[in-house]
């Protein structure tokens, strides 16, 4: 058994057109709603930011970071220190090898040796530029 009042019901339902959307309208007010609260919004992610960086610091500072910055510093004062008296030293070795070489050769033997480490220098760049192109 059908129940005609409801099915009336129902027909006059479907048949009532429903609101017209209003998208500008509905823009025009959510961006009131944003604009409202934006004060607020910058004032706390500020206030955040600022606490966040009171906090990394403490935490820098408490972890006692300079202090190792500073002891890895005169370490490292300490090598360089060191690598330079060895780079002096071997500085001088190799002049006096040098010279220990080139005292008594004459002006031809400097010539060929010269020619030698050339060779030997051109000898080494062609075999990194075979490599790069392999």
């Amino acid at each position: 058994m059908v129940d005609r009042d409801f099915e009336l019901e129902l027909e006059r339902r479907f048949a009532d057109a429903p609101a017209a959307y209003d998208p500008v309208g509905f823009a025009a007010r959510v961006t009131a709603r944003l604009d409202r609260n934006w004060t607020f919004r910058q004032m706390l992610i500020g206030g955040l930011g600022i606490a966040g960086g009171l906090i990394g610091a403490g935490q820098f500072l408490g972890g006692g970071l300079i202090s190792q910055l500073a002891g890895g510093l005169s370490r490292t004062n300490a090598a360089i220190v060191h690598i330079v008296e060895a780079r002096g030293a071997l500085e001088s070795l190799l002049m006096e090898a040098g010279d220990a070489l080139t005292s008594g050769a004459t002006l031809d033997s400097r010539i060929i040796m010269m020619s030698a480490a050339l060779a030997v220098v051109a000898g080494a760049l062609f075999v990194t530029r075979v490599i790069q192109e392999i």
